[in-house]
């Protein structure tokens, strides 16, 4: 069976080596892999914590050559280059709770320098083949994949533990880029993966650079996470009958090629060194290119059969670097240590944040000041849009909603309380029509603490996205024992027209809104020009505010709740959708089964499309950005609270002034003087 094994794999790379001997190059045009030698040795295959993996068998396996690292976009695209070879052009990729779904694949998209030194993925089991195929031709070496029995030998690297530094999950992050706990906060509510975050931050949230992690024993990395890895074997359900050498055990039919070890979006589990898929898994995804797949090579050592000689094949002549070796070979080495650097910055910066929730007050916890909304119905959107049409009517329940934006004193006592970290990148205003989209903002480095968009413990935190808020709304609940939430795009704009049918709450006069909310003004115009390269326009009203502003400095609508215009724009419940054909008409969250963007209601400080109480946008559930998005929170009403009309009774927030509101009210004299500065200039 060995022997026929043999005979098989080296038939097919004759086969393939022929297809591509016309392209062979004597300046050695080409990036060769920087091989591991691995010595001989046997070792206990699979594990028992499943089926899949046993039973566990003794396997010998002889000195082998593995790369270094996973094959890179840089390398695969010289290939592509160099042969006119069109791979895949369909991409699965893991979507809803799991479910996987098919993706055009576009080789252009890599060819940016940041992604170059990432592994390269979405690859079928052909398209490894005809690689290999190709560079064995360059290099007179018999380059494959290794087996099974190789990668987890190689995985191992002399370990019996789960991974090959010890058992604790915890220290995964500094081996390998996994699904760690800020990954499965972001993807988690986004995609409904059901996977648990593994308990550690690696500080990567998409496909890294090769070796920024350590290595195994072996000198090998990314032996857990980042992709997984074509192995030469055919799917079987265990390891009944597998051989007891480092050899491949394929079929001569095999239509069930399969991958080894973890990935960026798998968890602890995965990562193990014995882990193997199900056939479930496997079958799922074939012989397709798959969105965290991807392969290294093998090389074996003197072992050469009659064909391999007879093709002037030699698989461990030494071969003197080519400049394009040395050229790749510095690039990765500076790419490499630049991905280390940002994660050495970011894990200084986490630290210091840590230590500063230390001082921030974690008790009395903030109440918010809650308005009574009372039942009723109202027209919903609008003719001044596409998105906000059909205009229809929409039955809403009572509730209560804040009085005011969640602002930063709120948010920093339940980070303190909590340790959550939000990502320190952010949408930003960065010129008219700039950004890499030209569209005038871009992402930059930043959060919400950045003092540029938190100038007081009173103004609105912004960079927060969806999921954030949610964070923030589960501890307020759990410590108040109330059922606080985000409202839905029909509350939101039933309570912001407080019964108004007008463009605005207080009417239809566009100068009257720097009365009622913080828009993009004459002050704000000013801040743009001088900050930002805008070119001056005349604005209709002024209101002293360049960016955003202390909450509750406008006056309140008709239900006594401010900034429902301007300042920021307010995530709410739903998901996005281009218009309202088919939405809920009892004033419930519009949900859908794929929901990667969520609705935002309200214009922010810096929006030049208008202020009017219906306008929708929209942004990524894990989307942060300082171009104006926060929120707002609802909490369901009790049958006691029920209000059956806009009377002072439904807007009284029961109890004394706050103090919360106390200070806030100290807050905004300061904006006031503050304002007449700006204002006098």
């Amino acid at each position: 069976m060995r022997k026929l094994n043999a005979l098989l794999l080296n038939a097919f790379l004759i086969a393939a080596l022929a297809c591509f001997s016309h392209t062979l190059y004597a300046d050695s045009n080409y990036i060769e892999p920087t091989m591991v030698t691995l010595p001989a040795g046997e070792f206990l295959m699979g594990s028992k914590e499943s089926d899949t993996e046993q039973p566990i068998h003794k396997v010998k396996v002889g000195s082998f050559k593995l790369a270094k690292y996973d094959v890179t976009n840089k390398e695969f695209t010289q290939f592509l280059k160099a042969t006119d070879y069109k791979p895949t052009k369909v991409c699965l990729v893991k979507e809803q709770k799991g479910a996987l779904q098919e993706h055009p694949r576009t080789w252009d998209e890599d060819k940016d320098t940041g992604r170059q030194f990432n592994p390269v993925t979405c690859l079928s089991w052909k398209d490894t083949q005809a690689y290999i195929a190709w560079l064995s031709t360059q290099t007179n070496k018999h380059y494959r994949l290794p087996s099974e029995a190789e990668w987890e030998y190689a995985a191992r690297a002399g370990s019996t533990k789960k991974f090959h530094f010890g058992d604790d999950e915890k220290n995964l992050c500094q081996y390998g880029n996994g699904y760690d706990k800020p990954t499965s906060q972001d993807l988690g509510p986004l995609l409904q993966w059901p996977a648990k975050g593994i308990e550690c931050d690696d500080d990567e949230r998409n496909p890294s650079t090769v070796g920024t992690y350590l290595p195994n024993k072996f000198g090998l990395y990314d032996m857990i996470g980042n992709a997984s890895q074509w192995v030469a074997d055919c799917y079987h359900t265990n390891y009944q009958g597998a051989p007891k050498t480092g050899i491949a055990w394929t079929d001569a039919n095999c239509t069930t090629p399969f991958a080894r070890g973890g990935a960026r979006s798998t968890d602890a589990n995965s990562q193990r060194s014995a882990f193997r898929p199900t056939a479930e898994e496997v079958n799922a995804i074939g012989q397709q290119g798959y969105f965290d797949r991807g392969f290294r090579l093998a090389l074996d050592i003197k072992n050469y059969i009659k064909e391999d000689i007879k093709n002037g094949i030699k698989d461990d002549t030494p071969t003197p670097l080519s400049e394009l070796q040395k050229s790749f070979i510095a690039d990765l080495t500076k790419a490499q240590q630049t991905v280390i650097e940002r994660k050495a910055i970011a894990l200084k910066q986490r630290e210091a944040l840590l230590a500063t929730y230390k001082n921030w007050k974690k008790t009395p916890v903030i109440v918010p000041p809650m308005i009574n909304i009372p039942a009723g119905k109202f027209l919903m959107g609008s003719n001044l849009s596409d998105k906000e049409k059909p205009i229809h009517k929409v039955s809403v329940n009572a509730f209560k909603i804040s009085k005011y934006e969640v602002t930063i004193k709120q948010f920093k006592q339940f980070a303190a309380a909590t340790n959550h970290i939000t990502g320190n990148d952010c949408w930003k205003y960065v010129s008219e029509n700039g950004g890499q989209f030209k569209v005038g903002y871009d992402i930059a480095p930043g959060n919400w603490l950045t003092p540029e968009y938190a100038p007081s413990d009173f103004h609105p935190v912004m960079c927060v996205s969806w999921d954030d808020a949610n964070a923030y709304l589960a501890w307020l609940s759990q410590q108040t024992g109330k059922k606080y939430r985000l409202p839905t795009e029909a509350e939101w704009e039933y309570a912001a027209g407080a019964g108004s049918t007008k463009k605005y709450f207080f009417g239809n006069d566009d100068k009257d809104v720097c009365q009622y909310g913080n828009t993009f003004d004459e002050s704000g115009m000013r801040a743009f020009v001088r900050d930002k390269e805008y070119k001056n326009r005349d604005m209709k009203c002024d209101d002293g505010a360049e960016y955003t502003t202390v909450v509750g400095m406008y006056k309140p609508n008709a239900f006594g709740l401010y900034d429902m215009i301007g300042n920021i724009s307010e995530w709410v419940e739903d998901c996005d959708h281009e218009n309202y054909e088919g939405a809920p008409t009892d004033g419930s969250a519009w949900i859908s089964e794929k929901c990667s963007m969520r609705s935002r209601k309200g214009s922010t400080y810096g929006q030049e499309k208008g202020s009017h109480t219906t306008m929708r946008a929209h942004g990524g559930q894990s989307n942060r950005s300082s171009t104006g998005e926060g929120f707002r929170i609802v909490e369901d009403i009790r049958p006691e609270d029920i209000c059956s009309d806009a009377s002072s009774a439904c807007k009284k927030v029961s109890g004394k002034q706050s103090t919360f509101e106390i200070e806030l009210a100290e807050a905004q004299k300061a904006e006031v003087i503050k304002r007449k500065q700006t204002l006098s200039k």
